[in-house]
Order: structure tokens, then C-alpha cells, then sequence
């Protein structure tokens, strides 16, 4: 009798997390077409998730808002309750804008009491894997590749908004996080230029003002060149693992007596020195003191960034977990639409890899702009990536294996 109660609560216990997983699936594919689409939760599910806001479910507290931990249906997530109303409005109405795999991802809000919920980023913020504080451990040079790639193409989504691009503003390591896999999302992007409104709450400076863009605090405007800045900076704390403060200057003085290996952060591991003086080079070229010679994001960056991130890697890649399934695998085998493993592998015209369904599913929806950059494609073309289904086909063979 007990065994039979075992296996119904077993199968229970599977047939609610299908049910769950479908909810995800069919939430992320409407999201896909129309990011406009925000699940509006009642206030009793924050208050039942965070235990009534207490403290203890307390993870976080900044200028933009108290952020808790907690569970909404089976599903753990961060609860942000904004710090006005104002704040509130001008995150929905930023994220709105759409959808990236390296912006972190609003589940819904709670309108009565000017609250968001996000993905839950198990892994902390950037800056804490820089110094490895809290416990955090240093992240190998391809982790911080990957990272630098992932916020270059958020960055260019960013930037491509229409009618006008969208300027983070406030862009440092403490407004990064990493998912359980490593995967890197911004966040509280757009809300400088808020802050800085009269009547507004005047946000600190002082640690923002390594990464901010130099010409901002005499003019007071931000750019997209101003996200450059701050990318440059970022590119150059991951290569070397040294505070932001006069890091343009020691890595100059390094390249110019070719000792930049005396950099480079050890804790990263091996790091192949031709790609870090790819990136050291990028790296101060964003942060010029003047926007006019700062190299763009698109046509100088991306460039240099883009191919470091597709080279087939000296050490295997962090595994990164499917979204629906909760499997792990290598993350090339992963769409970044749907955050699944692929079954059709297709290259689109932006020379990034996606699952045919949803990449199809995106341009139904009326998008001809990459998921991945939000620039215009330049067609609808779509090419099998054979290599990748090969690789996906492997996969799945060893999971088969016993022990696997």
C-alpha cells in the first residue's frame, strides 16, 4: 500500500511539473511574439512567496529597489518592489522593448504595489566573481569571454531599439548577473537618466564613476558611445582581475612594454595571450576620454568580440541548463530563443544558431530584426547546421550511457 502511494505521488509530483513546463514553454513562445506581454501576478502571490516581504527572504537592496527571493508555482524567482512608482513604469516600459538571452528576463509584475518579478540568477553579480567575494569562485578566461561577448550583443539589441536605441547608462559588474550556468543577464539598465531627472532621488556617483563615460559628467547626457565606455572598462577588469580605478592606464602601460602578460589574471587559468591583446587592445579603444574616438559598438567592437566567442574553445564550455527540460548541456547545443536543446539546428542570416520551430515562430510573429542583436537580417534564409546536430546527436547518445 505504501509502495502504491509512493509511485501515485511520484506520478503526481511528474504530471504537475509537465504541466509546469508547458506554462514556461507556451509564457516564453507569446513573450517571443509579443514582448509587450507581462503576466500580472495578484499581490497575495508576492506576499506568500516572500513570507509577508520579510527580511529574511531579503537578498538585495539598492537605489532601484528591495529584491527578494522567493517561489511563485513551483518556480524560483526574484521579487524587485521598485522604489517609486516612476521607477516602476520606466523598467516596464524599457523592457517592453522585447526580448535577449543576456537581458534578464521579467516574468511578470504586480502593478499594486509597483513590484516586478524576474528569473531567479542563482550565481550572483559580476562583481563578485571579479574579487571572489562572498564566497564566489574565479571564473576561467572562457567564462569571461563568453561574458564579454553576451554583453556586447545585449549592448547592440540595445542600441538598436527603435524609434530611439535604448542607453543603459549604468553599466558596471554589480548590474550583471549569471544564471546557474554561468550565463550572463544586465539588468537596471535605463535608469540613470531617471535618477537624474529634477526632483528625483540623486543616485551615488562614487561607484559608478570608474565606469562612467567621462564626458557625461560635464555634458549630463548619455549615449550609446557612453555603454562603450563602460564595456571597455568591464573587458578590461575581466582580463586582468584589477580594480576599475586607473586600469586604462596600467594595461596601456603594459601593451607599450610588452609585459601585459603580468596582467593577466592567473585565477582565470591559461588564457592564449593573441586573444588577450585582442581584447586589452578593444578594451582601451572603448574607453577614450572623448565619445569621438571611441570605437562603434557594431562595426569595430563586434567584430573583433564576435569570433573570440565562436572559436571552438581550448577547454570544454560551461554546460548550461535547458530551460524546459532542466538538463544540462554544452551551451552551443542550446537555442537561445527558447533555452532548449535544439531537435533542428538552423543558422538565420545573422550567423547564429537556433532551433528551426522557434526561429520560424519569431519571424511569423513579424520580426525581421536577430534575436540575438536586433539588427535587420538580411533575409529570412535559414541554413542546417549540420556540425551542431551532429554534436546535439552525440550528446544525446552519451546520456544514454549507463552512468551518464
Amino acid at each position: 500500500m505504501a509502495t502504491y502511494k509512493i509511485h501515485q505521488c511520484n506520478a503526481e509530483c511528474q504530471r504537475f511539473k509537465r504541466e509546469r513546463d508547458n506554462a514556461v514553454r507556451q509564457l516564453n513562445e507569446l513573450q517571443d511574439q509579443n514582448p509587450q506581454i507581462f503576466l500580472e501576478f495578484p499581490i497575495t502571490n508576492l506576499l506568500q512567496a516572500t513570507e509577508n516581504f520579510s527580511d529574511l527572504c531579503k537578498v538585495g537592496d539598492t537605489e532601484y529597489g528591495r529584491v527578494y527571493k522567493g517561489i511563485i508555482h513551483d518556480t524560483t524567482v526574484a521579487i524587485k518592489l521598485c522604489r517609486s512608482d516612476i521607477l516602476f513604469q520606466q523598467e516596464v516600459s524599457i523592457l517592453r522593448q522585447g526580448r535577449h538571452p543576456s537581458i534578464v528576463n521579467c516574468i511578470g509584475k504586480c502593478s499594486e504595489v509597483s513590484a516586478l518579478v524576474y528569473e531567479w540568477l542563482p550565481n550572483g553579480n559580476l562583481q563578485d566573481h571579479i574579487v571572489c567575494a562572498n564566497g564566489s569562485t574565479p571564473l576561467s578566461w572562457q567564462i569571461r569571454t563568453q561574458i564579454i561577448g553576451e554583453i556586447c550583443s545585449a549592448l547592440l539589441f540595445l542600441h538598436s531599439c527603435e524609434p530611439h536605441a535604448l542607453v543603459h547608462g549604468d553599466l558596471r559588474p554589480c548590474n550583471i548577473f549569471a544564471n546557474a550556468n554561468f550565463r550572463s543577464k544586465i539588468c537596471n539598465f535605463g535608469m540613470l537618466t531617471l535618477f537624474l531627472q529634477p526632483g528625483n532621488h540623486q543616485p551615488a556617483l562614487t561607484a559608478r564613476l570608474p565606469y562612467l563615460d567621462p564626458e557625461f559628467l560635464t555634458t549630463g547626457e548619455l549615449t550609446p558611445l557612453s555603454d562603450v565606455y563602460s564595456l571597455g572598462v568591464i573587458i578590461l577588469c575581466l582580463l586582468t582581475g584589477l580594480p576599475p580605478l586607473t586600469i586604462a592606464k596600467k594595461v596601456s602601460e603594459a601593451l607599450e612594454n610588452n609585459s601585459l602578460h603580468t596582467l593577466i589574471d592567473k585565477s582565470a587559468g591559461n588564457w592564449p595571450y593573441v586573444q588577450a591583446k585582442q581584447l586589452a587592445v578593444i578594451g582601451l579603444s572603448c574607453v577614450e576620454m572623448t565619445r569621438e574616438k571611441r570605437p562603434d559598438l557594431l562595426t569595430k567592437v563586434w567584430p573583433v568580440v564576435e569570433p573570440l566567442i565562436r572559436k571552438p574553445p581550448a577547454a570544454p564550455w560551461p554546460y548550461v541548463q535547458s530551460a524546459v527540460t532542466g538538463s544540462s548541456a554544452p551551451g552551443h547545443l542550446i537555442c537561445p530563443i527558447r533555452m532548449d536543446i535544439m531537435k533542428d539546428p538552423q543558422v538565420a542570416s545573422d550567423g547564429f544558431t537556433y532551433e528551426a520551430e522557434a526561429i520560424r515562430r519569431w519571424f511569423d510573429g513579424g520580426n525581421n530584426r536577430s534575436p540575438m542583436t536586433n539588427l535587420p537580417l538580411a533575409n529570412r534564409d535559414l541554413v542546417p547546421n549540420r556540425a551542431v546536430l551532429s554534436s546535439i546527436q552525440e550528446y544525446h547518445e552519451q546520456q544514454r550511457q549507463p552512468g551518464s
